[in-house]
């Protein structure tokens, strides 16, 4: 890299933006820094680790966990639950369909327990005498 920037300003028939020299600086620049930051790991590696580096990598562990508790939470409160056991019957509404808020004529979706079904009967009023309500056949 270094020699690409060398060549890049040293050259005078090349054609090339300031905007690719500066990349090509800054480039360089942050390389560097990387070598002098993992020169430095090494000597603490090497020298090994004393209290305040234990302390501030249990601080970042305790930082990504409330992390990842806080990702938790989020996707929590982003699921779709239902207040009731249930399968799905009907559904009315598409995805990327506007879902309107409140109470709809039609429900978007139908949701229903097929375990135990309630049956509606209508009886006629001079049938009425022959209905027996605890009797199976």
């Amino acid at each position: 890299m270094r020699q690409q920037l060398q060549v890049a300003t040293r050259s005078k028939t090349q054609a090339i933006s300031i905007e690719d020299l500066n990349k090509r600086r800054f480039a360089v620049e942050a390389a560097e820094a990387r070598l002098i930051q993992a020169r430095a790991d090494l000597t603490l590696l090497q020298a090994g680790s004393w209290k305040p580096e234990i302390d501030v990598a249990v601080a970042n562990v305790a930082s990504v966990e409330a992390e990842v508790k806080a990702a938790r939470v989020e996707i929590d409160r982003l699921t779709v639950r239902t207040p009731v056991d249930g399968e799905i019957l009907q559904v009315n509404i598409r995805p990327g369909e506007y879902a309107p808020s409140g109470v709809t004529l039609e429900p978007l979706i139908l949701l229903g327990n097929l375990d135990k079904l309630h049956v509606r009967v209508d009886i006629d009023e001079n049938d009425a005498w022959r209905y027996q309500p605890r009797r199976r056949r």
